[in-house]
């Protein structure tokens, strides 16, 4: 009887009314601030009619698990790497911040996270949207300070730029092997020879010299760059909690909560009735 004494007096007007002070107390007064940096970056490739040079490297890479043929896939899928996030906790010592008794329970991370569970926890503080249509991406690095928010955000786009630079350099390495080896073999012919060879092997070497020049400009033409459209902004409010959002989306939780309570609790009654 007493649980039905409360039931009948937790109406739907003090309910939903009490939930949503409480929201508004929590996010207002009590939630931590986070700031969140912007960026936005395109890739430009060599040539505009050459076809993607990285996606057929990614096979051979750690970020090509995943199966992306695009440059921006690699990207992205390098951005939420651990070894990204190897590179940032080096420099910023992400772990101990983002485990810090400073930081409010909500957004803080376990001081004995697992590496998997550190990972997952940096990968919900970046956000990455790909606009495929343009070839850009915008990153967004969610922090508890603006000024941390931006270098964060800063030093990825740095190891963004010197990632794709590596894959370009791996792209000539791999584009050029051959032709530089048939080069190679084509001037100690030229040298070795005997005299009546000679034509066709200086024929050879003008041969091995033009594929040089054609798989150097092919390796041009697919080598992908990285330009900022943007650079990484310094917030000057809080972007984080979406405090009107979050306050609407607990009183319409806890409306549609209470209604769900309430059916349920009535049809318990309407059996004991019976």
């Amino acid at each position: 009887r007493g649980i039905e004494r409360i039931g009948n007096n937790l109406s739907f007007w003090k309910f939903v009314p009490f939930v949503g002070l409480l929201a508004v107390t929590y996010f207002y007064l009590i939630a931590e601030p986070l700031y969140v940096s912007e960026a936005c970056v395109t890739l430009k490739s060599g040539s505009s009619s050459a076809s993607s040079g990285v996606g057929a490297l990614l096979a051979a890479t750690p970020f090509g698990s995943s199966g992306s043929s695009s440059d921006v896939g690699a990207l992205m899928e390098h951005i939420d790497s651990p070894e990204m996030l190897r590179i940032l906790d080096k420099k910023f010592h992400l772990r101990q911040w983002y485990s810090s008794p400073d930081r409010w329970f909500w957004n803080r991370m376990p001081a004995n996270a697992s590496d998997e569970d550190f990972l997952a926890f940096y990968q919900s503080r970046i956000e990455i949207d790909n606009q495929s249509a343009v070839n850009m991406l915008d990153i967004r690095v969610v922090d508890y300070t603006p000024e941390r928010a931006r270098a964060i955000s800063e030093a990825i786009i740095d190891e963004s730029e010197a990632f794709m630079n590596k894959l370009n350099d791996k792209i000539t390495e791999v584009t050029l092997r051959e032709a530089r080896q048939e080069l190679t073999a084509a001037m100690a012919a030229v040298s070795t020879v005997q005299p009546y060879e000679r034509s066709l092997a200086e024929s050879r070497l003008s041969t091995a010299q033009q594929s040089l020049l054609s798989a150097t400009l092919v390796a041009k033409e697919q080598q992908e760059f990285m330009i900022r459209v943007s650079h990484s902004t310094l917030p000057t409010q809080s972007d984080r909690p979406k405090r009107i959002i979050d306050v609407m989306a607990s009183i319409l939780i806890a409306a549609a909560l209470y209604v769900v309570v309430f059916l349920l609790w009535q049809n318990v009654l309407d059996h004991r009735r019976v």
